[in-house]
Formats: C-alpha cells, structure tokens, sequence
C-alpha cells in the first residue's frame, strides 16, 4: 500500500494519490518415498508426489486529480477523480516422480519426470511433460587409478524443462477505462493467441571431475547444449489493427558453451593452507528460427544502438 500527496495538481491546494498491491502465492506438496537395498551392490530410491500452486495479485490506483480543500488528502476532496484496478489468478497442478539407481555407490543412475496443468494455456494445451535422466561413474570406485591420479568421475544428462504463459495470453479480455460520456470498452494491448502452447527447453550435457597429487590439483569440465523452443513472443502490429502486439509460439534459440574451473592446492601446511583456482568458459548463442513471418525481432534500443533477434545470428546483436 502507498500513499502519495503534494504537488500543484490541478490546482495550488495539491493533488493525492493512493495505490495497493496484494500479491500471494499458495504452495501445497503431498510426497512419498521409498528406498530399498537389491541384493548386496544394488539401491533403489522411488519418490512419487503431486502440487499444487495458487498464484493472485490485485492493483488499485486512485488519484484525486487536484484538491478542492488544501491539506485534505482523501479521495472525496478530489476535483476529478479517476481510479482503476486489476486482478490476476493463476493456477498449476502437478504431479511428480524420480528413481535412482545405484550401483556398487559407483554408477548411478537418475530418471525424473513432472506433469504440469496450467491455468495460463487453453484447454488441448494445459498439459506438458518433462523428463529427465542423469547417469554419472566413479572410475576410481571401479578400476585402480595410477597413484598420481587420487579419483576420476564421469556424468552426462539430458533433461526437458517446461515454463507456463503468464495470465490472459490467450483469452480476449477487455480494459474498462473513464471516456467523456462515461465507461469505454477496448480491447487490451496484446492479441492474444488462443492455441498458445507452454515453452519448452532440452538441454544436455556431459562432463567430469578429476583430482590428481592427493587432492592437490583437480580438473572440473563441462560442456553443455540447449535448446529451447515454442517461445512465447510478442511480436508488433501495424497500428491500424487495434493492437500493439500478437502473442505467438515462435523462436527456437539453441545455447552452447564448454566451461573449466582448474584448482591447485600451492601451500598445504597444519596451520596454513593456500589454494588457487581458475575459472575458464565459452558460450555461444543462435537464433535458429523466428515466426515464418518475420525473420528479425525488435527486443529494444539503447542511445547508440538497437538491440534485436535476427535468425541465423546471435539472440541480442545490436545494430
């Protein structure tokens, strides 16, 4: 909540203004899990559960467009009196589960996946699915490692991530606003896409962590892809539509970048330890496809440049 007075306003006794926000955010989880030993080398680990989250948020504005009585801050003493208010209620329901799987506490073996309804997305478009699955091997746990080697661990994965539409992005709403002869109906700024579908991103990646010289010196590499699609763009319309903006799925930017982080222990005494490490990466983007329709999209603009997504070229060039 805010309250702001002062000012000439529309005459010299001052102007008032008054705003509220409430926000609040519902989170249930119901979970249950399950861990077991097959045999002598083998773990099993199974957790099943499902969620719930409630998202609302309500705005109100209110200005006194001048005071008739100076010092007397309250809405009743405006002279031209507007106001305006929002309301936004969002809902996701899930349902959940993962296995592991270890062998020997040396392999193992990762495997997720989550459902996802979403209040956000018509109805054909509600429900999306992402899995994932990791598997990682410590080498030293299985072979014999050269004595200047002290452990070696190896993993990979790949995974899918799903993101939601934000509230009325693809159902019609109208903007009630105050005209001269009273209350004017218009459409809101966006056309919003009644096929929206949720974004999507697949990443993988590989990598390993290798400790040499009693923990002296340890390598840790990485190198990673993702890819992500399905985005939800706002891409501009002629003014003459009636709309800003149509919201569409479109876009698909693929991300790329290998990273190295190198420790060595200099200095290691009883009272005294000094260790340094080393931090290199490389990351590089594409913009792979945009909407059939437009091949270059305008994201903003700076005092020297404007900042855009051109396929075939990196997401945020500026020109």
């Amino acid at each position: 909540f805010a309250a702001m007075a002062g000012g000439t306003g529309n005459s010299g006794a001052g102007d008032f203004q008054m705003q509220r926000f409430f926000a609040e955010e519902l989170t249930m989880e119901l979970f249950a899990d399950y861990n077991s030993e097959i045999g002598k080398d083998l773990k099993l680990g199974v957790m099943l559960g499902t969620a719930l989250r409630k998202n609302r948020s309500e705005f109100m504005n209110a200005n006194a467009g001048g005071l008739d009585l100076p010092d007397l801050f309250v809405l009743v003493n405006g002279r031209a009196v507007t106001a305006s208010n929002a309301l936004s209620r969002q809902e996701i329901q899930s349902v959940f589960g993962s296995a592991q799987l270890a062998w020997k506490d040396a392999f193992f073996l990762d495997i997720t996946s989550r459902n996802d309804w979403a209040s956000t997305h018509p109805e054909q478009n509600r429900s999306f699915f992402y899995p994932s699955v990791s598997l990682s091997a410590i080498l030293s746990e299985l072979v014999s490692l050269p004595d200047w080697m002290t452990s070696a661990k190896l993993r990979g994965s790949y995974a899918f991530v799903g993101k939601e539409a934000t509230p009325f992005d693809f159902i019609q709403t109208l903007q009630a606003s105050q005209g001269v002869s009273g209350t004017i109906l218009r459409n809101r700024p966006d056309q919003v896409n009644p096929d929206l579908k949720p974004e999507q991103t697949r990443s993988f990646e590989i990598g390993g962590e290798f400790r040499f010289l009693k923990n002296r010196l340890s390598i840790d590499a990485t190198y990673y892809i993702t890819n992500s699609f399905n985005q939800i763009l706002r891409l501009p319309l002629p003014v003459s539509s009636g709309f800003n903006n149509r919201i569409v799925n479109a876009g698909q930017i693929r991300n790329n970048g290998f990273e190295l982080l190198l420790n060595g222990g200099i200095v290691r005494k009883t009272n005294f330890r000094w260790d340094v490490g080393i931090n290199f990466s490389t990351f590089r983007n594409e913009v792979v496809e945009l909407d059939p329709q437009l091949k270059t999209i305008f994201l903003g603009s700076t005092r020297i440049a404007d900042v855009v997504a051109v396929e075939g070229q990196r997401f945020g060039n500026m020109f």
